[in-house]
């Protein structure tokens, strides 16, 4: 009878310590992998540096160019798209209010 008990409590304390090993090794592994993610952050910004060198920038007086072209170009659809927007709420509301 003894024998039975203590199996039986020994099955349970090995079942028990492979879950915490389960548990210790999925923290082990998020460990590891938050720690791989990081390493390879930090060594890409390291080497950014470098890589910005190898880059032809663009004139600034290009660079201001393109950017009042791309707001002009904004504004119009802007305005067009409001323009959209009223007429469709207008006619929207001609057709709600008509009675039949």
């Amino acid at each position: 009878m003894v024998t039975k008990e203590a199996s039986r409590l020994d099955r349970s304390l090995t079942s028990n310590n492979s879950y915490n090993e389960q548990e210790d090794a999925l923290w082990l592994w998020v460990l590891k992998s938050f720690y791989s993610a990081m390493k390879g952050c930090l060594q890409f910004l390291w080497e950014q540096p470098g890589q910005l060198r190898h880059i032809q920038w663009t004139p600034l007086q290009s660079t201001i160019r393109m950017a009042m072209l791309t707001m002009v170009v904004v504004m119009l659809l802007i305005v067009f798209l409001a323009t959209v927007d009223s007429a469709f709420s207008y006619l929207l509301a001609r057709v709600l209010r008509r009675t039949p």
